[in-house]
């Protein structure tokens, strides 16, 4: 059985939609330590489409300051190591 081409790509929009759907409701913040309720307060306040998200505090033991967040396929990486791996490579002529 063939499928009309026209569906397969209303069906193809439609999946893209629902799995993009499915990722933004939720975010995680990796960070050096746990957060308390007011930091993550401040994360929510300063990072606006994290305000109706689930969120989710992981402890990562490589991180030695700052946080990446992760929200659907969005990477945020606010981590003291790629803060000093940018000035680094901007030093470099």
């Amino acid at each position: 059985m063939k499928i009309n081409q026209n569906l397969r790509n209303q069906l193809k929009i439609l999946i893209v939609k629902r799995i993009k759907a499915e990722g933004e409701n939720s975010a995680v913040i990796e960070t050096p330590y746990l957060l308390s309720q007011d930091e993550l307060s401040l994360f929510t306040s300063k990072f606006h489409f994290l305000k109706n998200c689930q969120i989710e505090n992981i402890v990562n033991d490589k991180l030695i300051g700052g946080y990446i967040i992760k929200h659907g396929s969005e990477i945020i990486d606010g981590s003291l190591a790629t803060r000093i791996n940018n000035i680094i490579v901007s030093l470099k002529i």
